[in-house]
């Protein structure tokens, strides 16, 4: 409500990506299937392994179900066209600026990914 209430009025459109993962409630909240939720048509609720991968072909399945279930739930996207092959090569990109930074101290952040130094990941590699 406080991230809504936050860009109201400054923008045309305002949509929200959850990753739900096991039991979370704060997912929960955004997540419910109530057709008269406020939230309808602003929120789409992602399982967390359908963009959580590791291989550039996982990553590949992956954009291609994240795409689809966006253009899906809010349609406003169908319109826009979407490149799934640069979307792969940002999280190709990602990957391994996540491995880069794994040793490197908490304090060392990346810009662009907004990751911080110290996080375990799996560069993207062939399967």
């Amino acid at each position: 409500d406080v991230q809504i209430e936050k860009f109201e009025g400054q923008f045309d459109h305002i949509f929200f990506l959850v990753a739900q993962r096991g039991n979370n409630t704060v997912a929960s909240r955004y997540c419910s299937d109530d057709k008269g939720s406020k939230y309808r048509g602003m929120v789409l609720c992602l399982d967390y392994d359908d963009f959580h991968c590791q291989t550039r072909e996982e990553m590949v399945k992956s954009v291609a179900t994240v795409r689809r279930r966006i253009q899906q739930v809010l349609p406003y996207f169908s319109r826009i066209q979407f490149d799934e092959a640069a979307a792969v090569e940002r999280l190709v990109a990602m990957s391994e600026t996540t491995e880069r930074l794994k040793n490197e101290p908490l304090e060392v952040y990346d810009t662009k990914f907004g990751i911080y130094g110290g996080r375990t990941g799996t560069a993207a590699r062939s399967s």
